[in-house]
């Protein structure tokens, strides 16, 4: 702010400054993050909203532009005045200190991550609140899929990772089958059971780091990470799943300054359910097919397909399942059905 204060010397330096110490900044970003093409760049901001607006009619109307067309606008606008820019963006005088970090993030981001398309939805922190306040009291019909974006950022950060396979692919499958199977036993509800497909897709991540210490690794990288949609609640019950797939389950006095008696009841629940999914898919092969799952009193019975061998699967299985049934009280069964190829 002082350095615009006294623009009339300093302004070229100013704008240097910024973005070098913006490319600086995302250095990092763009070592762990930029694997792949990036399709859009999402701007929510009143200054991006009238960068648009200003831009053309037409992108105004669709709120997207080219990504070269964004950046080479902003160029253009950077051989302004201050008080030029304030004018043709139709902002008043009090935004004017902001105005000059704001546009070159914008160039810097979009330069940065080459998108193909910078999208300005329009949106701002007041629409949210009412978003928010709306969904609560059921007051909107909600189109869009959050649970999807949620699945897909831990798919990205498993990705990430190094530890998105097959193996996981169908041990979600697995993992949520088996949960929908007990709904009248754990009583868990459809937050809980996204929760689990999360746990899922992120319980070999901490091999990236150490194999010998791989639950702890995952702790830590999941509490570490924003995952979009979850709040650091449901972000410490996904790490505690994780961790407690493979470790004894802490008693809950050495946990409850991070959970409530709800969520640890959570983790036990869930973290028993992903261990008896991971039992069954030791090999990481995919052996079964058609996997059947009922509750039979007090027996959780796995009818299951297989092509291959299973022997390692039955040996290790009453070993993996120990936990569960001191969980849920509830012995699990496999029982194969063989299918032989003609």
């Amino acid at each position: 702010y002082n350095l615009l204060s006294d623009r009339g010397h300093s302004l070229a330096l100013y704008e240097t400054q910024i973005e070098e110490y913006m490319n600086k900044k995302l250095e990092a970003f763009r070592a762990m993050y930029m694997t792949e093409t990036v399709d859009y760049v999402i701007l929510i901001s009143d200054y991006a909203t009238e960068l648009i607006r200003k831009m053309d009619e037409n992108e105004q109307k669709k709120r997207q532009v080219k990504s070269e067309k964004f950046v080479k606008f902003i160029e253009k606008l950077q051989k302004k005045t201050l008080e030029e820019i304030t004018y043709e963006l139709n902002l008043s005088n009090d935004h004017e200190p902001l105005i000059i970090p704001a546009i070159i993030l914008f160039k810097t981001l979009v330069q940065s991550i080459c998108p193909k398309t910078v999208w300005v939805p329009g949106a701002n922190i007041q629409d949210g609140i009412a978003y928010d306040y709306g969904q609560s009291k059921k007051l909107l019909s909600l189109t869009h899929d959050f649970d999807a974006d949620v699945l897909s950022a831990a798919h990205f950060l498993s990705q990430h990772y190094n530890s998105y396979t097959p193996h996981i692919e169908a041990l979600s499958k697995l993992s949520t089958k088996i949960f929908d199977a007990m709904k009248k036993v754990h009583g868990l509800g459809k937050r809980q059971r996204l929760l689990l497909e999360v746990a899922t897709m992120l319980h070999d991540c901490g091999k990236y780091v150490s194999l010998s210490e791989s639950p702890e690794n995952a702790y830590h990288i999941i509490m570490s990470s924003e995952i979009i949609g979850l709040t650091h609640q449901e972000r410490e019950i996904v790490a505690m799943v994780v961790l407690y797939n493979t470790l004894p389950l802490d008693p809950y006095e050495e946990l409850s300054d991070r959970l409530s008696e709800d969520d640890y009841l959570c983790v036990a629940k869930l973290s028993a359910i992903l261990r008896v999914a991971n039992a069954l898919d030791q090999s990481h092969k995919q052996k079964f097919k058609n996997i059947r799952i009922t509750v039979k009193e007090r027996n959780l019975v796995f009818t299951v397909e297989a092509f291959e061998d299973i022997s390692l699967e039955e040996a290790l299985f009453e070993a993996k399942t120990a936990y569960f049934e001191n969980i849920y009280s509830m012995k699990p069964i496999l029982k194969q059905k063989r299918i032989y190829n003609c």
